[in-house]
C-alpha cells in the first residue's frame, strides 16, 4: 500500500494507519521533496507526480497498486491536472453524462458530415470564418458558466442579505454561526433543483453551437 501525505505533512502521519494494519501488509510512505536533507523541493504537480510513480514502479514494477493519501482529489483534478473543486468536478461530470445520454454524440458526429457536403474534401473554411467561430465560442465559454452557477449565486445573495437585516433587527444572534451552515445546505439543495434544468441547458447549448457552426460554414 502506498500512503502519500498531504501539503507539508510527513510520511510518519500514516504511523497509527500502519500500526492497525499490522505486519501482513508492506506499508509505504511518500512526502514531498525538500523536507529533509536539504533537498530541492519539486515545484511542479507533474515532476512530483512522475517522482512518486517512478519510486511506485522501483518498489512494485508490476499492479495492481493501492493508494492512499489526504483527499487530493479534492485540490486537484486528476483527469485535468488543474486544481478544481469537488462541485466544479461533480459539474464537469454531470456534463459528460449529459452529452452522451443526450445524444451529443450523434449530433458532433452528424455536424461532422454535414460540413462535408459545405466545405468539399480539399476545400478550406476562411480565415474570417474561423475567427468569427472562436470569436464566438469565447464569447459564448463566460456567458454559459454564469447561467450554470447563477442560481446559487442567487440564493446566496438573497440569503446573505436575509441575514443582514436579521443582524440588525435582532443583534443578540450569532448570525456567522448560523448563517454558514443553512447557507451551504441552500446551496445543495439548489445544485439539487437546478441539475434538470442545467442539463436541458447544456443539451440546448450543444445543439445551437453546432448548428451555428454549419451556418457559418455555408456563407
Amino acid at each position: 500500500m502506498f500512503c502519500f501525505a498531504g501539503g507539508g505533512g510527513t510520511a510518519l502521519n500514516f504511523l497509527n494507519l500502519a500500526r492497525r494494519i499490522g505486519a501482513g501488509r508492506n506499508i509505504v510512505g511518500f512526502q514531498p521533496r525538500g523536507l529533509e536533507a536539504r533537498q530541492v523541493p519539486d515545484w511542479s504537480v507533474s515532476r512530483h507526480a512522475r517522482r512518486h510513480l517512478a519510486d511506485i514502479r522501483r518498489i512494485q514494477p508490476r499492479g495492481p497498486y493501492h493508494l492512499v493519501g489526504f483527499s487530493f482529489g479534492a485540490l486537484l483534478d486528476p483527469v485535468t491536472g488543474v486544481q478544481n473543486a469537488v462541485l466544479g468536478q461533480v459539474y464537469s461530470l454531470f456534463a459528460v453524462m449529459v452529452f452522451l445520454l443526450s445524444g451529443g454524440v450523434r449530433l458532433m458526429i452528424m455536424g461532422v458530415a454535414r460540413s462535408y457536403d459545405l466545405i468539399p474534401l480539399g476545400g478550406f473554411p476562411t480565415t474570417t470564418t474561423l475567427a468569427q467561430l472562436a470569436l464566438h465560442g469565447l464569447e459564448q465559454v463566460p456567458v454559459i458558466g454564469f447561467e450554470l452557477v447563477a442560481p446559487v449565486l442567487l440564493a446566496v445573495l438573497v440569503t446573505d442579505a436575509t441575514f443582514g437585516l436579521l443582524a440588525r433587527t435582532v443583534p443578540q444572534m450569532n448570525v456567522f454561526v448560523v448563517a454558514l451552515p443553512l447557507k451551504v445546505m441552500l446551496a445543495f439543495a439548489v445544485i439539487a433543483v437546478s441539475l434538470p434544468l442545467v442539463g436541458q441547458h447544456l443539451r440546448g447549448d450543444l445543439t445551437d453551437a453546432v448548428s451555428q457552426t454549419l451556418q457559418a460554414f455555408s456563407h
